[in-house]
């Protein structure tokens, strides 16, 4: 027997690397990260450069508003002995009105109402009640449709008032006007006895 023969040394054969082993290799999972970035820049740009669809807001449903009355007149400044017109305009908005009264104040001392000086208007056929103070400074009046009326709705002149101016000064004339109040400004609809003015405009006159 031949001691100096080599041994015989038998290599077991390794078994072929699997697909999922070789992913997860470190240069496979640097180039599984880079994809992945790629991705996500790429999506965010997207994102940046597209536009913004602006969602459409529905308006809110329009509430009917209250009647107003204001008093206009052609001029704010007078000279002492100037006559000048005051119109008492009505706005009833959404509303069909019956009738409307105005209580009117003012200054006796800067300012003059004649007895006729009021004129009625034409949105109402009858204007059953005017009465003038010149001593207090006030005039009232109302108007109503007639009995088988069907009502005025939207914007007129309920009447003009003269005026002369007297002395100098600064004075407003104002219409009295208290909400919910009845022996004030006041305009009703139809089988409505809540008064449906919301608000008034006074005017202020200005005599030199």
């Amino acid at each position: 027997m031949d001691n100096n023969q080599n041994p015989t040394v038998y290599n077991a054969p390794q078994p072929a690397d699997s697909p999922r082993r070789i992913w997860f290799r470190p240069k496979y999972l640097i180039y599984a990260l880079i994809f992945i970035i790629a991705i996500e820049l790429v999506w965010g740009l997207k994102s940046l450069l597209t536009p913004v669809l602006s969602k459409k807001v529905s308006s809110p449903p329009l509430i009917s508003e209250g009647a107003s009355l204001s008093l206009i007149s052609s001029s704010k400044d007078y000279k002492i002995g100037d006559k000048f017109l005051v119109n008492v305009n009505l706005s009833t908005a959404s509303h069909k009105t019956v009738g409307t009264d105005i209580v009117l104040q003012y200054d006796p001392k800067l300012l003059e109402a004649t007895p006729g000086a009021f004129t009625k208007g034409t949105i109402y056929p009858d204007y059953p009640a005017v009465n003038i103070d010149n001593i207090k400074g006030i005039i009232s009046a109302s108007g109503v449709i007639s009995p088988n009326g069907d009502g005025f709705k939207g914007s007129g002149v309920f009447g003009k008032i003269a005026f002369r101016a007297k002395i100098t000064g600064q004075t407003i004339l104002k219409l009295d006007f208290i909400k919910d109040a009845t022996n004030d400004s006041n305009v009703f609809e139809p089988g409505v006895s809540n008064d449906i003015l919301k608000e008034v405009n006074n005017l202020e006159i200005n005599i030199q």
